[in-house]
């Protein structure tokens, strides 16, 4: 498989001991406005006819959604009325020498909004538009016509007892290609007082937030969102479902609800895709189950693939063991598989002296340690001593390799896995310092007047993530949703799906390294 850097983010910069990220953010005309007493961001954009997110795109100096009285806003002018147009199919562009995107948008009688609408990596930190790469031009359809109600608030609008609520949304296709209407069933526990009803809560409202996202491309999607208390039936909800005419559910979360849903969707046609548990084994057996995070098995082998693409045969796996070892069953994997394919792998003991270390590591190959357990305090002790050898003998190339909860340990360690070259495997990512990532929290705060919970991953942006690429998918793709290629960018958790055997479902197996460089960058690292 070819590999390939998805994004390169300066997230650190040693030299100065801060933050930075580079901005590529496209120019449009804008115009100024001084806070008024009295006046909050939501009636300055009604005002203009624009959106509180696209004020805030413009003026990053405000803290949260507040402004004060006598601050100058600058507030992007909007499109005449009657000149808002839908934007349908795209057709791949080559770059030319000195190409501005201002200059393209308006070539292809397009506005940079709209341009940059249909390729979203140009919001991207650090964006650059080159020579030679390949955008995508949209297709004008012509004036919009009007859109249907947007029912989105800050409450659920579940209906308890696993009825069915009306429609969160609704608005009109953009083109003769795309499916007039993505209607969808999220199915998940709401009420409550459990943890698990708040994760739920959140994910939902992320997946609301891409309905919307995708309602601004033109496309019409209705979604029914249904209580799924544990230990209750889902024969209501599924009638309700099935008379709604749906194409798809989203969730449920417990197991015994996933079996019930797994098998609706199998008899009715239709697609079910699990956001939460990877042990849903029906996914074996049943074509129209969709997992969205992958078994360990598939997980594993995603890992194994991508570091044998950025490890070659010239650099050796070194396997530290300890007495937690919670993640020994992933590091006799990989030893295991690495052998087979003729790389070199060792062990040793975490707690090894100094000498021991320098007898395991080799000394004409990259060293990538790799320990057993993916706790806290089995990092906290691996430190120190990683540190010492490296500053001690440089000339032993050294990289530590690690797991996706070490991103919750950022705080704490984040000079250190600069210092060691540090590559975690995850299938998310959670960047609090990426431009986007920031603008999706803060028109959250405005939509559910609300912060996002301190989890990882955070539950909205998968939810985000999640539905942008369901939705789009069933519209453009239907029964072929798995093979898509959209150019969604994920905030935090990107798809890629395999086939679960040949009678089997699919499943998401994508897998990011995600790599702390010595020079103090980060980038992520994705197989295609």
């Amino acid at each position: 498989m070819k590999m390939r850097f998805y994004s390169f983010i300066l997230a650190f910069a040693l030299a100065f001991g801060g933050f930075g990220v580079f901005h590529g953010q496209a120019q449009v005309a804008t115009r100024q406005h001084v806070v008024q007493p009295g006046e909050t961001l939501y009636r300055i954009s009604k005002q203009y006819g624009v959106t509180v997110e696209e004020i805030l795109r413009h003026n990053t100096g405000i803290e949260g959604s507040t402004v004060k009285v006598g601050q100058t806003l600058q507030i992007p002018t909007p499109l005449p009325a009657a000149a808002v147009r839908q934007l349908g199919a795209t057709t791949d562009y080559k770059v030319k020498r000195k190409e501005t995107i201002w200059g393209i948008a308006h070539a292809h009688g397009l506005t940079v909004e709209e341009l940059v609408l249909a390729n979203p990596e140009m919001r991207e930190p650090g964006y650059a538009l080159k020579r030679g790469s390949v955008i995508r031009i949209p297709s004008v359809i012509g004036p919009a016509p009007k859109a249907g109600t947007d029912a989105v608030t800050g409450k659920t609008g579940t209906a308890s007892g696993a009825t069915a609520s009306a429609p969160v949304t609704t608005v009109q296709p953009s083109a003769s290609n795309v499916t007039p209407t993505v209607k969808v069933a999220v199915m998940l526990p709401f009420v409550g007082n459990s943890g698990v009803k708040e994760r739920c809560i959140e994910y939902y409202r992320g997946f609301l937030m891409a309905v919307d996202s995708v309602k601004r491309l033109g496309q019409s999607v209705e979604v029914y969102a249904f209580d799924t208390p544990a230990g209750e039936s889902l024969a209501s909800a599924l009638s309700r479902a099935k008379a709604a005419g749906v194409q798809a559910v989203v969730g449920p979360f417990y197991g015994d609800h996933i079996t019930q849903v797994g098998a609706f969707a199998a008899q009715n046609g239709i697609k079910a895709f699990v956001p939460f548990t990877s042990k849903a084994v029906d996914v074996y057996s049943n074509t129209n189950l969709c997992l969205l995070n992958a078994p360990e098995a598939e997980k594993w082998q995603a890992v194994l693939d991508l570091y044998c693409d950025l490890f070659p045969k010239d650099s050796r796996l070194v396997v530290l063991r300890t007495t937690k070892g919670n993640e020994k069953a992933f590091t006799d994997y990989m030893s295991q598989q690495l052998r087979a394919k003729g790389h070199s792998v060792v062990s040793l003991w975490a707690s090894s002296t100094d000498e021991q270390y320098l007898s395991a590591l080799a000394a004409d190959k990259r060293n990538v340690l790799l320990p057993d357990a993916s706790d806290p305090s089995t990092l906290d002790e691996l430190v120190p001593t990683l540190t010492r050898l490296t500053q001690a003998h440089p000339e032993r190339l050294m990289s530590l390799m690690g797991y996706p909860d070490w991103q919750t340990y950022i705080s704490g360690h984040l000079k250190s896995f600069f210092a060691l070259n540090t590559y975690i495997y995850t299938n998310f990512y959670y960047d609090s310092y990426s431009p986007a990532v920031k603008r999706f929290e803060r028109d959250y705060r405005a939509w559910f007047h609300a912060e996002l919970m301190p989890i990882y991953p955070r539950m909205a942006l998968l939810g985000f993530d999640n539905g942008l690429h369901i939705l789009q998918g069933l519209a453009r793709y239907g029964e072929a949703f798995s093979t898509q290629r959209l150019p969604a960018v994920p905030y935090q958790s990107a798809m890629h799906f395999v086939r679960a055997g040949a009678k089997g479902g699919i499943i998401n197996n994508h897998i990011w390294f995600v790599h702390y460089r010595p020079d103090g960058h980060i980038e992520k690292i994705e197989e295609k």
